[in-house]
């Protein structure tokens, strides 16, 4: 037993579901895109602002290491007292930034571990500087240029570190940016296999409501044309409920009537001839 036959349905209702159902995949098409749109974009956005939230505590340590190198220089060269003050504000503010710097929800274990060496290195200049700016006569000091050295270049090699993290977050950025693009080039194709199967499905709905209804109405016109040739014995075989089953049946109904008329008329003439 069929548990769905189409002839059963109205042509109203047969049109209304055929619609929706080419319209559906349509709907599903532009739902489906826009939620892959905002996905894509939003993993793009979040890739972004990760890479500049990681980076942002990285440069800001390495202008201050530089400019923590400013002071004690500065002292061998004019002696000025003021640039124990400036450096020890400059230390202070390096210090905070590395510690905030290396809380534990920072980064991956090899980018951690890099600010921390690096933060190793900045304590031994630091600990150079000051010693440096607690000469009394720095000027003209050839060991203590000699320290200004060693103090410069702890200060590279952490400048050297924290680049390294550059690089480290850059290279997390570039795989995340790329796992972002596959998942757009995953959106696109899901998008296009929707389209595809949408417009199959339209074809397929179209074709099924054309011939559910183009069918009948061929059946009725051979009808016609046989019962305006005088074929008053053909009948339309539509087992159908709908409005093109109940136009056969009408049309079945008249044609026998018309028979039997004719049928009627004969005997009548045949009668009236023989008397």
């Amino acid at each position: 037993m069929k548990l769905f036959r189409p002839s059963r349905l109205s042509l109203h209702t047969r049109f209304v579901l055929g619609l929706s159902t080419m319209l559906l995949p349509l709907l599903l098409l532009g739902a489906g895109g826009l939620f892959l749109l905002h996905y894509v974009t939003a993993a793009t956005e979040k890739v972004v602002e990760e890479s500049v939230e990681e980076m942002r505590p990285i440069i800001h340590i390495e202008m201050l290491a530089l400019m923590a190198a400013m002071p004690p220089n500065d002292y061998l060269i004019h002696g000025e007292p003021a640039e124990k003050e400036k450096f020890a504000h400059m230390a202070q503010e390096l210090d905070r930034a590395f510690e905030e710097t290396l809380a534990p929800s920072f980064g991956l274990a090899g980018e951690w571990k890099l600010v921390r060496a690096a933060r190793e290195e900045w304590r031994l200049a630091k600990a150079i500087a000051q010693s440096l700016l607690a000469l009394p006569r720095p000027v003209g000091n050839p060991a203590a240029a000699r320290e200004m050295k060693r103090m410069d270049g702890h200060i590279d090699r952490a400048v050297y570190l924290l680049g390294q993290v550059h690089d480290l977050i850059h290279r997390e950025t570039d795989e995340a940016l790329a796992r972002a693009a596959a998942a757009k080039r995953w959106a696109y194709a899901l998008i296009t296999g929707i389209f595809i199967a949408g417009g199959a499905a339209v074809a397929i709905v179209a074709f099924a409501l054309a011939r559910s209804v183009l069918l009948p109405l061929r059946a009725l016109e051979s009808g016609v044309s046989r019962f305006g040739k005088g074929d008053f014995s053909h009948r339309v075989e539509l087992n159908r409920t709908d409005e093109l089953g109940q136009l056969a049946n009408t049309f079945n109904t008249m044609a026998e009537e018309l028979e039997n008329s004719l049928a009627a008329l004969r005997i009548a003439a045949v009668t009236f001839e023989t008397q």
